[in-house]
């Protein structure tokens, strides 16, 4: 049986290196070029839930406009009345309420009460690749990178998830999953523990199904 975590609750161990033995993992080195989804890294933003008594999580976001984000709902779910921050690329942060939840689904969406800078290049969603395909996660926590893996399952019903492997870390909740050509197909949402300690997989929530939310 796996255990399922967050992934802001996840220690790092858990997303060790000796994990990564398993026949497909890893598929794709983070060096690899992929223009069309490194393009997308101005979009990975980090996200900072603060509660009153002082606890709180961190995790990424994507950028979908000039003041709304879309993050997974367990980061910033942590009390009635947290306060959220988003910060971008160019190290401003803005505060930030929920504006949408997707229905059974950890995501939602976040909206600025102020501007933050347009991220360049359209944003599009698709479907998530069908298994043995490639999928990408940009972070935003801790740091701005690109994690790639092959994906292992994926739901054609709409509004599924899609798992795929990759090392994740703490605060990767939240992170855009792209497919090869850079289109949105979901946001990061759990990491499954090693299984017979041969490799991590990660899940993520799917766009298809529920677009309305990028609008």
């Amino acid at each position: 049986m796996r255990t399922i975590f967050p992934f802001f609750l996840v220690p790092f161990v858990l997303a060790c290196n000796s994990c990564a033995s398993g026949p497909y993992f890893p598929t794709v080195a983070d060096t690899t070029p992929l223009p069309v989804i490194d393009e997308q890294y101005e979009r990975a933003a980090m996200v900072e839930t603060t509660c009153m008594d002082g606890s709180g999580a961190w995790g990424s976001a994507v950028l979908l406009d000039d003041h709304r984000a879309l993050t997974a709902l367990h980061v910033v779910a942590q009390c009635g009345d947290p306060i959220i921050l988003v910060q971008t690329s160019d190290g401003k942060k803005h505060l930030v309420t929920v504006d949408a939840i997707a229905p059974n689904a950890d995501m939602v969406r976040l909206v600025a009460l102020d501007r933050w800078a347009v991220p360049k290049g359209k944003l599009q969603w698709s479907k998530a690749p069908h298994r043995g395909r490639v999928a990408c996660a940009v972070t935003g926590m801790p740091h701005r990178n690109r994690l790639c893996g092959e994906v292992q399952e994926s739901n054609d019903d709409a509004g599924a998830e899609v798992e795929f492997r990759i090392v994740a870390d703490h605060g990767n909740s939240g992170s855009a999953v792209y497919d090869s050509a850079g289109r949105l197909v979901g946001v990061l949402t759990q990491l499954r523990s090693c299984s017979n300690g041969q490799y991590c997989s990660t899940l993520a929530s799917e766009i298809d199904g529920r677009e309305w939310i990028l609008r």
